[in-house]
């Protein structure tokens, strides 16, 4: 099993082997008590399990979100050995639940064919025979929140490494954005030449245009091969493609600069369209060697790239694109003309019927 090769916390282990015993213990006490009701008990020591489980789950993220902080003193954050220990608790977490799930699953039955040889019979209906379907019956929801607490921190990281990203896309475009937070709370701290000084490796040779990413290339050269080694492979493989979608996200407000910023001043010149393209050709290759599929990585990046031509459609071309893909970028490209009747009228006819829907449903 993948938990017993790979580091995780002794914690996920004696959570499980407490309810290991707490159940042994209920059991016990069905059979020797002839419970007639033991399966209502039983629905009680389940709705038990799942809180545990999503207690557990919120104390893993807070204790993370703690050493993520802790060692954020200078940039640029790094994901240390222990971080990713308690990363692969969600794994683990995942495995032992399931198991325990089946667990259960078979004690009922033991408990239900005991109970029938001695007489007793129950107070409600049967649990489902087949073990897969009282899995999915009684700990989808707790499935679902491991998942959603584990998202929680791949985000977290993510929105670490994003400003840094920024910091040297900036230099390589050359111009500032000014209204990030984050990001200039990193500008202040760690200027791109300082930066550089943190790293000692050097990375592959990189065209001049593209120099200024040297140190974001040098930051990832550290941080991916920590990952790789301390992280589960599930846990790894989603990280790194929400690393790489996360600079593409950094990409895109470049592309689409917000509509609450200068726009016109914003919108990027065909020297630094051509840049940003090369930037694109850049971390392809960078996240392909790490084991992304090129193909994916190509797809995404041309879809991208496509939106320098949407830009330059007219407003109706663009609204139809929005109806026909459903795709949030042509309304971001929507909300950058203001001072466009039709694309005003439009948004605003989003907005109503979305309240109208919050409507119907409350």
């Amino acid at each position: 099993d993948v938990y017993k090769r790979q580091p995780y916390s002794t914690s996920v282990r004696d959570l499980f082997e407490a309810m290991q015993q707490s159940l042994s213990f209920f059991t016990e006490i069905a059979i020797q008590w002839k419970l007639d009701n033991f399966q209502t008990l039983f629905d009680s020591f389940i709705k038990i399990t799942n809180t545990v489980v999503e207690n557990y789950c919120e104390i893993l993220k807070e204790k993370i979100i703690s050493e993520v902080n802790s060692i954020q003193v200078k940039p640029p954050p790094l994901v240390t050995p222990e971080i990713c220990v308690k990363i692969n608790n969600f794994t683990a977490l995942r495995m032992y639940l399931n198991e325990f799930a089946e667990m259960l699953h078979s004690t009922y039955d033991n408990i239900e064919k005991n109970l029938l040889s001695q007489g007793v019979k129950k107070d409600v209906a049967n649990q489902p025979d087949n073990v897969d379907t009282f899995v999915t019956t009684h700990f989808a929801g707790s499935f679902k929140n491991i998942k959603s607490y584990s998202t929680d921190i791949m985000d977290i990281i993510c929105n670490l490494i994003s400003p840094l990203f920024e910091v040297h896309l900036i230099s390589v475009l050359g111009f500032v954005k000014k209204n990030n937070l984050l990001f200039n709370l990193y500008r202040e701290q760690v200027e791109p030449s300082g930066l550089k000084k943190i790293f000692s490796k050097k990375p592959p040779p990189l065209d001049k245009d593209l120099a200024n990413l040297e140190p974001i290339l040098d930051y990832l050269d550290d941080l991916l091969p920590i990952m790789s080694k301390h992280l589960v492979e599930s846990e790894f493989d989603k990280l790194i493609k929400k690393v790489w979608q996360c600079l593409l996200e950094v990409v895109e407000t470049f592309i689409i600069p917000s509509p609450d910023s200068d726009a016109e001043d914003m919108l990027l010149i065909s020297e630094q369209i051509e840049i940003i393209q090369e930037v694109h050709l850049c971390i392809r290759d960078y996240f392909h060697s790490a084991g992304l599929p090129k193909d994916m990585l190509q797809k995404q990046i041309e879809e991208q790239q496509s939106i320098f031509e949407a830009l330059q459609k007219p407003t109706a071309e663009v609204i139809q694109k929005y109806k026909d893909t459903g795709k949030k970028v042509f309304r971001k490209i929507l909300a950058l003309r203001e001072s466009d009747k039709k694309a005003k009228d439009f948004l605003l006819s989003l907005k109503t019927r979305h309240y109208l829907h919050q409507f119907k449903n409350t």
